[in-house]
């Protein structure tokens, strides 16, 4: 980020776990309902093309890339269940353009908001199986023009 348009280094983009395969390794969690993880992050946006450095999975019409993260359920004597809370700030508050997913060894579920926005999705028991790993990805869906912003999120889950 050095003020220069010219060189298209205008946004840092803190994590760049943009593919399934370098996602940002959470550790590993229990089954415990009571145990809430937060995560954070910033997703930006933009209309220009990212070629020099290019940046893996970028998305030029969403002017977005996606963020990967992923987490070792390490299960016990519980029901395998999950509760997941996606927030979103600092963008528009009317055009869902912003989706999480969470992919299991069993299921896939998806929450979309807005740039300024809360939703939750659960799963019942035998939502995922001790031991395997469990994704998150963060993306913007919708184009870039007309809305070109950088929003922070949040994820709060339990396992």
């Amino acid at each position: 980020m050095n003020n220069n348009v010219a060189d298209g280094c205008e946004r840092f983009q803190p994590l760049a776990a943009h593919e399934p395969a370098n996602a940002r390794f959470l550790g590993s969690s229990p089954c415990f309902d009571a145990t809430q993880l937060p995560v954070t992050g910033v997703l930006p946006s933009d209309s220009r093309v990212h070629e020099n450095p290019s940046v893996s999975s970028f998305d030029g019409t969403t002017g977005s890339a996606p963020e990967w993260y992923a987490i070792n359920a390490t299960g016990g004597f519980c029901i395998d269940d999950y509760a997941v809370t996606f927030t979103t700030s600092g963008g528009e508050n009317a055009t869902l353009c912003y989706k999480l997913t969470m992919l299991t060894d069993t299921l896939t579920d998806s929450v979309t908001v807005s740039g300024s926005g809360t939703s939750g999705t659960s799963g019942g028991s035998g939502s995922y199986h001790d031991g395997s790993t469990i994704r998150f990805k963060v993306e913007k869906t919708c184009a870039s023009p007309p809305i070109q912003e950088t929003i922070s999120y949040t994820i709060t889950f339990h396992l």
